[in-house]
């Protein structure tokens, strides 16, 4: 390895290459193989909150047979460069973390395998809405086809018999009986062609009772909506009270970088000074630290902003020369 290509390892029965390649990127592939990792940069504030042993990299990659060059995030084991697993990059994808982890229990339960996750990529699918939305015309394509192949087979044996019956009866006198008895097996064939008919009026109904069952759950979609737009514009006004723009100190805000889900909030007596500073529990998924801010000033409502948070992803802002121990705006991510 230089200092900017990896050559990485995939295997074929592991996590990276049954649900992370094939959703995110629509690949899988067939063996063990290797894979070179271009313009490899490190994410070094990273490393302690991973489990030991694995790093993290941003670089660019080619799937096989395909010249497009995908950028993306790699978590590697650090003694032979193993893919674990990886993610897409963009604001686009912030959506996928959560819905990438409900289709690998999917898999692993055997109700979806490698290929249905290739055709979710081949959909655009990225958020709980395109993946119902896919599964349902997915469900929908199944039903059409499987019921037109037993209809038409049905009928073209019943045509077939009948055009035999037809002929043997022109050519002779004494085969009439072969004939009769051969029509009416044809009959019975056209009957269960129209049999296969009403069950395919039958999955109609039951197409159309899962379209009602749609629109009940697009209802509640928008009522959803509307709850997390008010939701938005509390967190809004609590925002603009909560992160106050101070210039008394030297210095300016510099992001973490990071996104985190808050666990709790609360006023701390500072031991090294007596201080009462607002807290915010945070963890990465991996890790969990408290982060503080103790400037007096719009304290009650930075708190009230902090506890407003509990349950959801953020990002936040320190000061200056400030650590990451110490935060200054909160940010809904």
């Amino acid at each position: 390895m230089d200092s900017k290509t990896i050559r990485a390892k995939v295997k074929a029965n592991e996590h990276a290459n049954l649900d992370s390649f094939p959703f995110r990127f629509g690949y899988s592939f067939p063996d063990d193989s290797s894979l070179t990792i271009t313009n490899c940069v490190e994410r070094k504030y990273t490393k302690n909150k991973q489990p030991p042993g694995r790093c993290t990299f941003d670089g660019d990659f080619n799937i096989p047979g395909n010249s497009r060059v995908f950028h993306a995030t790699f978590m590697l084991l650090e003694k032979d460069y193993t893919i674990i697993t990886v993610i897409r990059k963009g604001p686009q994808f912030d959506t996928e973390d959560r819905l990438s982890d409900f289709l690998r229990d999917l898999r692993k339960q055997g109700r979806i395998d490698t290929e249905t996750l290739i055709e979710f990529y081949n959909r655009g699918v990225s958020s709980y809405m395109d993946l119902f939305n896919a599964l349902r015309e997915i469900d929908r394509q199944k039903a059409d086809e499987a019921s037109a192949a037993k209809n038409e087979d049905s009928l073209k044996q019943a045509y077939n018999h009948v055009s035999y019956n037809a002929l043997r009866a022109d050519s002779a006198e004494e085969e009439r009986d072969i004939a009769q008895s051969s029509q009416a097996e044809a009959e019975h064939l056209a009957a269960r062609a129209l049999s296969s008919k009403a069950e395919a009026e039958e999955q109609a109904a039951q197409a159309q009772a899962r379209a009602a069952a749609a629109e009940v759950g697009r209802v509640k979609a928008e009522e959803k909506a509307d709850e997390e737009k008010a939701k938005r514009i509390k967190y809004e006004e609590l925002a603009k009270k909560g992160n106050l723009q101070d210039t008394s100190k030297k210095g300016k805000p510099v992001s973490s970088g990071s996104r985190f889900k808050v666990l709790s909030a609360g006023i701390e007596t500072m031991q090294y000074n007596g201080k009462e500073a607002v807290y915010v529990d945070i963890t990465d998924g991996l890790t969990t630290n408290r982060i503080f801010n103790s400037w007096e000033n719009g304290r009650s409502a930075r708190l009230e902003l902090a506890q407003a948070l509990i349950g959801e992803e953020i990002t936040y802002d320190t000061w200056g020369g400030y650590s990451e121990k110490w935060f200054y705006h909160l940010h809904k991510a």
